[in-house]
């Protein structure tokens, strides 16, 4: 949470924020002293299922949302000849298939209410990072 844009400042200008992520003590320990209405969700990113869940519990319960920001990540380094598979694996899906399954579950409803979607990168996709391959 820390690069992209603070749930701190966006209650504090009457947002109604929502945090997904997959460490609910975390989230719950940020939402917890926000003004107004801040829920949190303990939801993989990469499970279409869970986040269709989890996109229609937010608009049932907070009402559609008008801005969503994508920045889940994770950042493994390594030389690839010695990498685990399964870390090099989840990466890539956090970073790239996370980022596309929070777009394609909250796109409906921030085209009805002509929303704006964030999407939060890595510099490392503008180019190469050495020990960095995922």
């Amino acid at each position: 949470m820390a690069w992209g844009p603070p749930p701190r400042a966006l209650a504090h200008r009457g947002a109604r924020v929502a945090l997904l992520g997959r460490q609910e003590a975390t989230l719950a320990a940020v939402t917890e002293p926000l003004p107004g209405d801040a829920r949190c969700w303990e939801v993989d990113v990469t499970d279409d299922d869970a986040m269709a869940r989890v996109a229609r519990d937010i608009r049932d319960q907070m009402g559609p949302p008008s801005v969503v920001v994508a920045n889940a990540r994770i950042a493994e380094g390594g030389p690839f000849a010695v990498s685990a598979p399964v870390t090099w694996r989840r990466t890539v899906e956090v970073n790239l298939v996370g980022s596309a399954v929070t777009a394609r579950v909250f796109l409906p409803a921030l085209l009805d209410t002509r929303g704006f979607f964030l999407q939060i990168g890595s510099l490392a996709c503008f180019g190469t990072s050495p020990l960095m391959s995922a």
